[in-house]
């Protein structure tokens, strides 16, 4: 994707590949618009073959569901900036995934949701969305390992 362009839409990712969005200077920006038609993710990551996948270098915002959802496995989300979804910043459903160093804010729920195993979560800011990280407290949601964040502010209930 080109990292000077802003795309109104949502992405769904259903097999193997790197997505990057930019560089350290430059970012690609997927806007979902807030699209009442229907709920939808900025990124969408599902499916029995979304393995081995790498997003980057994006900037993801407005989204009327989660920033980025993912289900697969062995999926690492990084340097990426989620900003005003209506449902959680980052959702992991999958086991072996990695969230690290992305900056989530303003996430009407969860800056970081988890609900699988064996997940890792370092390294990011996380600031002004109503929940910073939660676990999903069930027999699926063990071994993770959540470290090094920053955790900024808390966005009360309206």
């Amino acid at each position: 994707m080109s990292p000077d362009r802003t795309y109104f839409e949502s992405i769904v990712i259903n097999k193997t590949l790197e997505l990057v969005g930019g560089n350290d200077s430059m970012h690609a920006v997927i806007d979902g618009h807030f699209n009442s038609a229907q709920a939808l993710n900025g990124i969408l990551i599902v499916g029995p073959n979304a393995t081995d996948i790498q997003v980057h270098g994006f900037v993801i915002r407005n989204s009327d569901a989660d920033g980025i959802f993912l289900s697969g496995s062995s999926i690492r989300i990084y340097d990426n900036v989620v900003d005003n979804s209506r449902g959680d910043g980052v959702h992991v459903a999958g086991p072996k995934n990695s969230v690290q160093n992305n900056t989530v804010t303003r996430s009407l729920k969860c800056g970081v949701y988890l609900e699988s195993s064996n997940c890792t979560v370092k390294q990011n800011i996380i600031r002004l969305n109503l929940w910073g990280v939660r676990c999903e407290n069930n027999t699926k949601t063990k071994d993770n390992i959540i470290y090094q964040n920053l955790f900024v502010g808390k966005r009360a209930r309206e």
